[in-house]
């Protein structure tokens, strides 16, 4: 549920007044799941009658009912990118191969815990790009910072695909939680084809399910492959009754479809969502009193064949899940040999709290190392990287 908005946005809509165009920084924290410290004012409430002879107790008045919160008008707002947001070292995330190195990460966060834990990932492992052990995989944390595998749980919870010897491999996983049910979904790059790389031999997208995060379903289809439509990064919500996906594709560009039942998709829609000069590649979005807030990582056409390489982060949001504000970059990777994210940022998922945002992303460095670092503030202008001075 969208929490209510900052007390000073309120009382300037309430009064008539516009946000100042020169408004230096945007600082609405928009937790997704927490309501704001600061609630809306209700009319003050009639005074009590005056009390009569009667034996009988007046009774007590009948309060009016608080105003509805006014829609914030998202492209009004204007967001200046963190002055610090790279992280100083990345987190330590275990593997199931032992290495250490993984990507693409979905953070869900529950302030009175989900079977024990506060934050739920799932994290994908690829030491050196090396995508035959690119798997889904569970984490946990009760801090957002330090991370296990929970006990009885095995890796990667999505098993290995029937041809993982051709370098089929599962990828790009999305967590959300429906009522009570922890869904997993991810993209299953077939490798059929031994003459070509799995990653271009098209997609589809499959679903796990758990009551408790440890013991998962076998995969089921819930999106069939499309020739070589590779549905990158695919982001799933259940709202109002229904499952909404958002993908990327090779064109750069963002799409959306709707399903009542997550099996039988509705036409492709494509977002506006771009940022000139850059295409689209993998994203998270999260629904708070905002509407929709989107990161996406993005790179120019600049020569490299390689889509890993010179990505760089973006944030914007939306009032539909179809239309978005101009996006501001927001993390780049650092010009300096010894850092772990001095080649390309990649996946982040980003989290919202009771304290703000936090922001994990997924980075390579020069030697194709891959890690997972945290970048967290009371808004996206202020993001601070973990352990940055």
């Amino acid at each position: 549920m969208r929490r209510l908005l900052p007390l000073l946005l309120i009382a300037m809509l309430l009064c008539g007044c516009a946000p100042a165009a020169q408004t230096p920084v945007f600082t609405a924290t928009a937790a997704a799941t927490t309501p704001s410290p600061t609630a809306v004012p209700s009319p003050t409430p009639a005074p009590s009658p005056t009390a009569t002879p009667s034996p009988t107790p007046s009774p007590s008045p009948t309060l009016a009912p608080s105003p509805a919160p006014t829609p914030v008008d998202v492209f009004s707002l204007t967001i200046l990118p963190p002055e610090n947001p790279n992280a100083a070292r990345p987190l330590e995330i275990p593997t199931y191969d032992g290495k250490g190195q993984t990507t693409h990460p979905k953070v869900l966060y529950f302030p009175e815990k989900w079977h024990g834990w506060r934050y739920w990932m799932v994290h994908t492992p690829y030491p050196g790009c090396h995508n035959k052990v690119e798997n889904p995989s569970i984490v946990v944390s009760q801090d957002g910072i330090h991370w296990t595998e929970p006990e009885g749980l095995v890796n990667p919870v999505s098993g290995l695909p029937p041809t993982f010897q051709n370098s089929a491999h599962y990828s790009d996983g999305h967590l959300l939680l429906r009522e009570d049910t922890l869904e997993l979904w991810f993209r299953h790059n077939g490798g059929q084809d031994p003459q070509r790389n799995a990653d271009n031999d098209g997609a589809e997208i499959l679903r796990i399910t758990s009551q408790d995060g440890i013991h998962w379903t076998e995969p089921e289809v819930m999106l069939a492959k499309n020739g070589r439509k590779p549905y990158l990064s695919p982001i799933v919500m259940w709202e109002e009754g229904g499952y909404t996906m958002w993908y990327s594709a090779h064109d750069g560009r963002l799409y959306r479809r709707i399903s009542s039942d997550g099996k039988d998709w509705g036409p492709e829609e494509a977002a506006d969502l771009a940022y000139p000069g850059y295409k689209v590649w993998h994203q998270d979005m999260i629904s708070t009193d905002l509407g929709y807030e989107i990161v996406f990582c993005a790179k120019t056409d600049d020569g490299l064949r390689d889509n890993l390489q010179h990505q760089e982060l973006f944030y914007a949001m939306s009032e539909d899940g179809l239309h978005f504000t101009e996006p501001v970059k927001i993390l780049s990777y650092r010009d300096r040999g010894d850092a772990l994210d001095n080649n390309s940022i990649y996946r982040a998922s980003l989290v919202s709290t009771q304290e703000g945002y936090r922001l994990y992303y997924s980075a390579m460095n020069d030697r194709r190392q891959w890690h997972i670092f945290l970048s967290q503030g009371p808004s996206i202008a202020e993001l601070t990287g973990y352990g940055a001075g």
